[in-house]
């Protein structure tokens, strides 16, 4: 289960629904003034905020592929390998 499979990004967007619903359930209760109600409101658009931009984050890297890219870099020539060759010092194999 690497951060490019479906499961990840299903997981991501379910719980972004999820958030979302348990927040539009939740508002009524945690309409009130107190502190505790403002935090508990607070909490949970922040993490309905981070579950929603991961679940959009995660499919966009899917779609244009730039963790793979960081994982198997592509040589100057276009093909994928181990990235750029390994630098020569000055003099050596003189």
């Amino acid at each position: 289960m690497g951060l490019t499979s479906d499961k990840v990004l299903a997981l991501a967007a379910v719980s972004g629904v999820l958030l979302f619903v348990g927040t539009v359930w939740l508002w009524p209760r945690l309409g009130r003034r107190s502190v505790r109600a403002v935090l508990g409101r607070v909490g949970l658009l922040s993490a309905t905020q981070v579950a929603v931009f991961a679940a959009v984050g995660l499919a966009a890297n899917r779609a244009f592929g730039f963790l793979r890219e960081l994982v198997r870099p592509v040589r100057p020539g276009g093909r994928p390998g181990r990235g750029r060759r390994p630098l020569r010092r000055r003099g050596a194999g003189r």
